[in-house]
């Protein structure tokens, strides 16, 4: 077992009166302001908390998550407590601690996905597409999209989920509309309708209502075979009703986010009768939480047995800059007095000739 520092910050409305510790068991967390230009630079934060945790576990991945967890714990809490907004905790840093140790792992976030950095747009199309949806003046449409868009930003595979479900309940009325059915002598036209079982709210018998049914008229329309018509409305039902474990149903969202996120953008580009580059669902096809060991990281050895000599009393970190390709260089060593640093990559990451790759 060794002893790891996870470094954290959050972005916060929320003052602390000073500097909170808390210690439980051989964990140590630490809260504190961003109050200087190296605290801003190393979060990429104006303002909010630092969360320095300390705890023993068998390796840094494991002591990461379990750092991220304790920081939620926390800042779920904070929100609960105040009512105003306390957004996600993002990884920084992380390195190990233990005493009297030649080489100690270090990991560097860059808080960035790997899987779409870099990507370009066409102005013409995008704003053909604005003018489309904004001319469209849905109030429906405009949920759905915000839907999607907090589906792809979300650090948590059951928010993912809902986020796209509720995105498609929000269009199903409009889908319903847009897929609607003409008779044998293609004149009359009439929307997709299907009936759901309820309690009558006045004698109390059972009875049938009729809804419209928009977004299995979408899933007609992209031939959705029947086995992952079933998976998403089983997820859903489990997550909305609480008749699955947590666990059970994280793997069923990870699973179905590919498809359900491209569901909803089919359905929504139906609707504008707009159409989109293939780029788009590639990227879908790559979506999952944006969180942690999902995003770019510099991972290397600190040798160095006292971590006293680290002069600058500041965390060792790498200074970086970005191009317009997205690709990362390391400007600086780390922002302390340390030698013989070696440091691998993740992702898009390039560096200097001065450090030496694994």
């Amino acid at each position: 077992m060794s002893r790891f520092l996870v470094l954290l910050a959050a972005k916060t409305i929320v003052s602390l009166p000073g500097n909170g510790r808390v210690i439980v068991g051989d964990t140590e967390i630490l809260f504190r302001e961003i109050s200087d230009e190296r605290d801003r630079n190393l979060s990429g934060l104006k303002y909010g908390w630092l969360i320095d945790i300390r705890l023993n576990k068998e390796n840094i991945d494991n002591a990461i998550i379990k750092a991220w967890e304790i920081s939620e714990f926390f800042l779920n809490n904070l929100c609960l407590e105040t009512g105003v907004p306390v957004h996600d905790s993002k990884v920084l840093l992380s390195y190990e601690i233990t005493e009297n140790t030649k080489k100690r792992i270090f990991r560097q976030y860059l808080n960035i996905d790997p899987k779409v950095s870099g990507v370009e747009i066409d102005l013409r199309d995008y704003s053909n597409h604005g003018n489309k949806i904004n001319e469209y003046n849905r109030k429906r449409v405009f949920r759905a999209i915000r839907s999607f868009r907090k589906g792809v930003n979300a650090s948590d595979p059951l928010d993912q989920f809902y986020f796209f479900w509720h995105g498609l309940e929000s269009l199903n009325p409009i889908l319903a509309e847009t897929y609607e059915i003409k008779d044998d002598k293609g004149k009359r036209k009439t929307t997709k309708l299907k009936e759901i079982g309820r309690t009558c709210e006045h004698c109390g018998k059972g009875c049938k209502t009729t809804i419209p049914a928009g977004i299995e008229a979408l899933y007609d329309d992209l031939n959705i075979d029947e086995k992952l018509r079933k998976q998403l409305a089983d997820t859903r039902t489990g997550l909305v009703h609480g008749i699955k474990s947590i666990k059970e149903l994280t793997n069923e969202a990870l699973k179905l986010l590919p498809g359900i996120s491209m569901i909803l953008h089919h359905g929504i580009s139906s609707v504008l009768r707009i159409s989109f580059k293939e780029s788009v669902y590639n990227n879908l096809q790559n979506i999952h939480p944006t969180k942690m060991g999902e995003i770019n990281y510099i991972q290397g050895y600190l040798r160095l047995k006292d971590l006293s000599n680290i002069e600058s009393g500041y965390y060792p970190y790498l200074s970086l800059k970005s191009d317009a390709d997205g690709e990362f260089t390391v400007v600086t060593e780390t922002y302390c007095n340390i030698e013989n640093v070696e440091f691998s990559t993740s992702g898009n990451v390039i560096l200097d000739a001065n450090l030496k790759l694994h």
